[in-house]
């Protein structure tokens, strides 16, 4: 079969096209940062897969509609592929997916799993594996995740987010209840829990069908003794109030970190796995690209990029550097918005999590795919930051500006941390050069 893939260069997408080579299919792509959209793309294709991210507008994807190809959006495409696995695992929630899912990943290595995952790993782990287990991210952003059909899925969080989509917090919560449907098993943090009994009242899922995850000894799963050190955190593990792993280690730092071990341990040792394979596999990981990423320094100080873009996920990764810092140190952050709606709809929540850092620069917002109908700016962003705590955020239009005022700032012990979901990272690698 030809598959042409509108949009390849796109994680989820660039994935899918790896996948397809290796059933032997024969794969073409196309993208506006690789060669450019030519309807001329799509003749010889038997299937056209397109992501929303181009658009159903796309002059390839009209054109395969007009000339009769079959034509499939990502997410339906990517609820095809799942069918070939024996094993499906779906990582779902607001926030952690990725990091997750690469835990999995290590813990599942003796299996050889095939992945389907958002980010880059900093283990050189196979994504195509054999065709028994494969661990996807399941994402919830235009309800992309209800084509996902698993035999475990986890949930790690809800918190509303993607306010350019979801109407608000019980349209986003409905929107997890159906992707819950299509699993035969549930993993779900205890905080949201409560969900699940009201879930189960409409038949969606059954007392049976899910565990818990959390900190609290209520859940299935759940943790104690977290001791953080310079090399990562060690903890123990219980299920069912027994204990299940002591001193499980891993390489990475704050509580959030603990929390999607921990789900990848519940989901494990649900699926089979043995205590060694979990504890081993923990402390394998070596985490996520842009995800607490050390990129360098600048004359001593400690130069960090993160994808964290939600408030929550700020203020997660802000308070676990200030716990990490040197007495006497600052935390600098560098923060690019993303997307103008997130900005503005969560713009006093970004403002108090952006207060954790002792020193606040702020970028353009990255527009990613949207508009900027109300010419919104990060100078709004400043004065609300101000407002709450009376600390100053400097805006820069400019990035020469804020690499200035960086060196002008930092001193040898702070930490830079470069916070973003779009090309903060490049600014940072331009700061240690």
């Amino acid at each position: 079969m030809r598959i042409h893939f509108v949009g390849i260069l796109g994680a989820s997408m660039s994935g899918l096209a790896k996948l397809c080579s290796s059933f032997g299919d024969v794969v073409t792509g196309s993208d506006r940062n690789l060669n450019g959209h030519d309807k001329n793309n799509v003749e010889n294709a038997d299937v056209v897969v397109y992501t929303n991210a181009v658009g159903e507008n796309n002059v390839e994807v009209v054109y395969a509609r007009e000339i009769g190809k079959r034509v499939i959006e990502r997410a339906e495409f990517l609820g095809e592929i799942l069918m070939r696995y024996e094993t499906v695992f779906a990582i779902s929630g607001t926030h952690g997916k990725t990091s997750t899912a690469g835990f999995l990943a290590s813990i599942f290595q003796p299996y050889s799993p095939t992945l389907h995952i958002g980010g880059q790993l900093a283990n050189d782990f196979e994504i195509v594996g054999g065709d028994e287990y494969i661990i996807c991210e399941a994402c919830e952003y235009r309800n992309s995740f209800h084509f996902v059909k698993s035999n475990i899925a986890l949930i790690l969080n809800m918190e509303f987010d993607h306010p350019d989509f979801f109407e608000g917090e019980n349209d986003y919560a409905a929107s997890f209840q159906k992707f819950a449907k299509g699993a035969k098993k549930i993993i779900v943090h205890e905080d949201i829990a409560n969900y699940f009994g009201k879930w189960k009242q409409d038949n969606f899922c059954l007392k049976s069908s899910f565990v818990t995850f959390g900190l609290s000894e209520n859940a299935d799963y759940f943790v104690k003794k977290i001791r953080a050190a310079q090399d990562g955190v060690t903890f123990n593990i219980f299920h069912n109030r027994k204990m299940l792993l002591k001193n499980a280690k891993i390489r990475q730092f704050g509580l959030h970190s603990v929390l999607n071990a921990l789900a990848s341990v519940a989901l494990s040792h649900e699926a089979g796995a043995n205590k060694k394979e979990i504890k081993e596999g923990l402390y394998n990981f070596k985490g996520v690209k842009r995800r607490q990423e050390s990129v360098g320094s600048f004359n001593d100080a400690f130069v960090y990029t993160d994808y964290a873009h939600h408030p929550s996920e700020v203020n997660s990764i802000l308070k676990t550097f200030n716990n990490i810092k040197s007495k006497g140190a600052k935390l600098h952050v560098v923060y690019e918005p993303h997307t103008y709606s997130r900005t503005k709809t969560f713009l006093r929540d970004y403002a108090l999590a952006l207060n954790e850092a002792d020193e606040i620069v702020l970028t353009n917002i990255f527009a990613a795919r949207e508009i900027n109908t109300d010419n919104l700016t990060s100078q709004s962003l400043a004065g609300e930051v101000t407002k709450c705590s009376d600390k100053p955020a400097y805006y820069f239009e400019d990035e020469d500006f804020i690499l200035e005022y960086l060196k002008k700032t930092v001193q040898s012990g702070d930490i830079v941390l470069f916070c973003g979901a779009g090309n903060i990272d490049k600014l940072a690698k331009r700061f240690i050069k």
